[in-house]
């Protein structure tokens, strides 16, 4: 299946402290679910899927380093169970906001 698409990541509205992110995404019409896959390095190496199942754009993605550059990419499943290839490399870093811990 052809790659979705990531569009962006930002700070949710409470708890900004870097380590989770509000991913907005494009899938085609046929998706019934997506992925999205962490990798510190742009050619996905060693990436880890951090967010599963999400049925719509945008979703909420938790448990990654913050201050640290990442690569997410994007994985979705058609009705009858097939993978598409990842998207390509979306690069973004979340801040830690909590300067006072």
């Amino acid at each position: 299946l052809p790659a979705g698409r990531i569009t962006g990541v930002a700070d949710p509205d409470t708890w900004f402290d870097g380590t989770r992110g509000i991913f907005s995404f494009e899938m085609p019409t046929n998706a019934v679910s997506a992925d999205i896959w962490l990798s510190q390095f742009a050619d996905g190496r060693g990436a880890l899927r951090q967010g599963r199942g999400f049925k719509q754009s945008p979703a909420r993605v938790e448990r990654f380093l913050a201050n640290t550059e990442f690569h997410a990419f994007l994985v979705y499943t058609d009705k009858a169970g097939n993978a598409s290839v990842p998207s390509e490399p979306f690069k973004f870093k979340l801040i830690d906001h909590f300067g006072h811990q």
